[in-house]
């Protein structure tokens, strides 16, 4: 419980960063004088820890869950405070890239520790719970960072994780106990696939800076974009072939990434992430532009969805006990098609509110996401070897992080296209 109870705060700490900081980006970029540069504050955390993540999984089977959890946390604090600490933008940016780094890995290595020192009747409870922390702390984050910034100071943005880190990281060190991997520290550094590594960095930093700019900074069409992403395809197959022929022991196994199991709850994973990070950022976006709400009430609006996806959440691993393996499929696929569906009935919204209507819609999606947030780790654990674990709950992690950044960059791009023809329209 005590373990659980750490871990819980470092998910919490990682996963409020990004919507926390997303709140006081214009003090940001007002007070260090960088407006033209004040997206990289999101850009920088989002590319690093994507770029890291598939990575770690390697790293825990080398090192241990521990050392690999202890790491993270060690980074993401040193990148909070010197954001916290920075003076000029270009010091904020590159701090945000390292908090990146560890934050973002903190909610995959969080439930490889579980699936390590957890009872086994009780790892799918607590996956779920995690699972709901994550969740809910992203959407209150922007409550938490508008009160620091307009009361405090925009800094204490960043100082807030410092407190919270050194607590979960004084429970990777003296009570989280787990053996470590055998071997000296040469024969482990060995092992490491440096060249697969460096390939497959390249290849999501050029695929997420061509999402990041394609629609906004540039246009799809323009040589920039266009040579990012040629560069992530070359380098993706560069990365198939090295990982293939070349390495010994592979950061990502092809019995992993093509066994048909794993590579459709990868998908859901994807196309999951892809739908609800579009929701809550365009949903709040349609209430406070279209509506002319308030911000916090359109968080309140979003009530129903939040408060589905916790209980599902946690309820589903409770589902998946009684009825065991063979629920899977159904719940993901159940999950995917009932927030689909729900998703769809968007296109009916206007500036006159149905209240009920609304909600339950909300709460659909929130019941699908739920299903599928849950879920798509107990089953992608189930398809792999208890070795490979780790791996393949790090590769989710990753695919999430990766559905969330092309969801949002693509639906950005929709949207500023439509808003341009719109304004051209009614001659704005």
């Amino acid at each position: 419980v005590v373990v659980c109870t750490r871990l819980a705060l470092a998910v919490l700490a990682s996963s409020l960063d990004q919507t926390v900081v997303a709140t006081a980006m214009p003090h940001i970029a007002s007070d260090l004088n960088g407006l033209e540069h004040a997206a990289w504050i999101g850009t920088a955390y989002l590319v690093a820890a994507a770029a890291a993540t598939p990575i770690y999984g390697k790293l825990i089977e080398v090192f241990g869950v521990a050392q690999m959890c202890l790491l993270s946390i060690a980074l993401f604090l040193a990148g909070s405070l010197g954001c916290g600490l920075a003076s000029d933008m270009n010091m904020l940016i590159g701090f945000r890239a390292m908090a990146g780094i560890g934050g973002e890995t903190m909610f995959g290595l969080s439930l490889v520790a579980i699936d390590a020192v957890a009872p086994r009747g009780r790892r799918a409870d607590l996956q779920g719970a995690f699972n709901a922390i994550f969740v809910v702390s992203s959407l209150v984050g922007p409550m938490i960072g508008g009160a620091f910034t307009d009361r405090v100071s925009w800094r204490w943005v960043f100082y807030i994780h410092v407190p919270i880190g050194i607590i979960a990281a004084f429970a990777v060190v003296f009570v989280l106990r787990l053996e470590g991997t055998a071997g000296s520290a040469r024969e482990k550094l060995m092992r490491i696939d440096y060249l697969g590594s460096a390939v497959l960095t390249g290849a999501v930093v050029s695929l997420l800076l061509a999402v990041s700019w394609g629609g906004s900074t540039y246009p799809w069409s323009s040589t920039p974009v266009v040579i990012a992403l040629f560069a992530a395809i070359i380098l993706l197959f560069l990365f198939l072939w090295v990982e293939g022929w070349l390495a010994k022991e592979p950061i990502i196994a092809g019995s992993i990434v093509f066994q048909r199991n794993t590579f459709l709850s990868l998908l859901v994973a994807f196309l999951a992430e892809w739908g609800v990070f579009t929701l809550i950022y365009y949903m709040s976006l349609f209430y406070q532009l279209v509506r002319d709400t308030s911000a916090i009430r359109s968080g309140v609006l979003l009530l129903p969805f939040l408060l589905c996806v916790c209980l599902w959440t946690i309820g589903t691993p409770m589902i998946v006990k009684r009825l065991n393996w063979w629920i899977y499929p159904a719940l993901l696929s159940g999950g995917l098609a009932l927030a689909s569906v729900a998703h769809g009935f968007t296109i009916m919204l206007g500036e006159t509110e149905y209240i009920a209507a609304e909600s339950i819609m909300l709460a659909c999606i929130g019941i699908g996401y739920g299903c599928i947030s849950s879920t798509i780790y107990l089953a992608g654990q189930a398809s792999v070897a208890q070795h490979e674990r780790p791996v393949m709950m790090m590769l989710i992690a990753f695919v999430q992080h990766l559905g969330a950044a092309v969801g949002l960059s693509v639906s950005g791009s929709v949207f500023n296209n439509a808003l341009a023809k719109n304004v051209i329209k009614h001659g704005g």
